[in-house]
C-alpha cells in the first residue's frame, strides 16, 4: 500500500493506492481504505491499462493488480501520524501504511502585530556612521569650526601659492 504524498496537512487530498490481486470471476476488482481522519470509507477503483494498438482496433483495457482512490483528510486534524487501512473486496487481502499530518489548517489564535520597534541603521559598515552601532550616537560628521579653520587654511594655502608664482613670472 502507498499513500501519496505521505505528508499532508488537514483538508489535503491525498492518494491511496493498494494493490489487490485481481479476482479469478466473482466480485469485482476494487478495494476500500479507511482511517479515523477520512469522514467516509474511499473507494478504491482498478487501474486500468490498455494494451499496444493493434490494427484491428478491438483493444480492451486490462485491469493492474493495483487499486487507487483520492480521500480528503478531515479538517481540524490534529498533527501527528496516523494509520490507513485498505481491503481488496475480491480477496480479503489487507494493508495499511502511515499518512503524517503535518500542520492542521483550523485557524489558530491570529498573532497580534507587535509594537516593539527595531531601529535600523542606514548607514553602511565601516564609513563611519556605526553601522553595526543600531541605537548609537547619530554621526556628527566634522564640527563646524574645525570645517571653517581647514576652509580657511586652504584658501590662504591658495592665495599665498597665487602671490608666490607672481612674483616669479
Amino acid at each position: 500500500m502507498q499513500l501519496q504524498p505521505a505528508r499532508a496537512k488537514a483538508g489535503d487530498k491525498v492518494w491511496v493506492l493498494a494493490n489487490c490481486p485481481i479476482p479469478q470471476g466473482g466480485p469485482e476488482h476494487r478495494g476500500t481504505a479507511s482511517s479515523k481522519i477520512f469522514r467516509i470509507p474511499v473507494t478504491l477503483d482498478p487501474i486500468l491499462t490498455t494494451p499496444t494498438p493493434d490494427p484491428s482496433a478491438t483493444a480492451t483495457p486490462t485491469p493492474r493488480p493495483w487499486v487507487r482512490g483520492q480521500a480528503t483528510v478531515a479538517a481540524g486534524t490534529a498533527v501527528g501520524v496516523y494509520e490507513i487501512n485498505a481491503r481488496c473486496d475480491g480477496t480479503n487481502d489487507t494493508g495499511k501504511a502511515n499518512l503524517r499530518i503535518v500542520a492542521s489548517t483550523t485557524p489558530s489564535a491570529t498573532p497580534k502585530p507587535s509594537t516593539t520597534r527595531t531601529i535600523i541603521s542606514t548607514r553602511a559598515p565601516e564609513t563611519g556612521g556605526g553601522g553595526t552601532a543600531a541605537g548609537g550616537p547619530e554621526d556628527s560628521s566634522m564640527p563646524l569650526g574645525m570645517t571653517g579653520l581647514l576652509l580657511g587654511a586652504a584658501l590662504a594655502g591658495g592665495i599665498g601659492f597665487a602671490v608666490v608664482r607672481r612674483r616669479r613670472s
